[in-house]
């Protein structure tokens, strides 16, 4: 009899022991399942069961949720570059080129530039180059060939700036200075002040030029 009570109380006790893993290891993915990943993370929800037996070491949960505060403070202090268009406008007259429109900066940094501005959220790059030549030079333009996209983060000293560059015609239209241009002026190839141009404008009109003349038709 001693030894079956003995037998019957190691089983109880057995049991007693597995049903507290259980429940402990099902309260553990409880707990994590209920925690996911920052959107766009690549990261998937995990449990702590899974996740000991992947890594192998215990105490792995402290490090998981360690590494999602991290993420988070991360991507909290992310900053995005802003994105800007700048449009290199080529006047014709009665179909006669007549040079490249510039604009004499309103507001700093001063200096003349190619006219654009900064995409607003919604917009496509397209409709930023209309709504900022009809607002800054008076202008209305209807067809774009997009040149280059310019990323270098110092070339605007007021803050990181990609500037895609794009080009268009205007024929037989009077420009008149708007928002953020003082003046709007006509300069000929050869008598461009490069000197004068903000932030990296004489580089991407340099380019521009060098490109045109390598895609010249004989």
């Amino acid at each position: 009899m001693k030894w079956f009570f003995i037998g019957v109380g190691g089983v109880a006790l057995s049991a007693f022991v597995f049903s507290q893993i259980h429940r402990s290891r099902k309260n553990e993915r409880v707990v994590l399942e209920q925690s996911t990943a920052p959107t766009g993370t690549g990261l998937h929800s995990i449990t702590a069961w899974d996740h000991a037996n992947q890594m192998n070491v215990r105490g792995d949960n402290d490090r998981w949720s360690r590494d999602i505060k991290d993420f988070e403070h991360k991507s909290k202090a992310y900053r995005s570059p802003a994105t800007a268009t700048s449009v290199i406008i080529k006047v014709y007259h009665q179909s006669v080129f007549k040079g490249f429109l510039l604009i004499e900066r309103h507001n700093p940094p001063y200096g003349k530039a190619l006219p654009g501005g900064f995409v607003e959220y919604g917009e496509s790059i397209e409709q930023t180059a209309i709504r900022e030549m009809k607002e800054e030079c008076g202008v209305i333009i209807t067809q774009l060939e997009q040149f280059r996209a310019y990323s270098e983060p110092n070339r605007d000293p007021r803050l990181h700036v990609i500037d895609v560059v794009q080009v268009a015609r205007i024929d037989d239209i009077t420009p008149e200075a708007g928002t953020d241009a003082s003046k709007v002026l006509l300069y000929a190839e050869d008598n461009i002040p490069w000197k004068e141009m903000a932030f990296d404008h004489a580089k991407i009109l340099r380019d521009y030029l060098k490109w045109e003349k390598s895609h010249a038709v004989p």
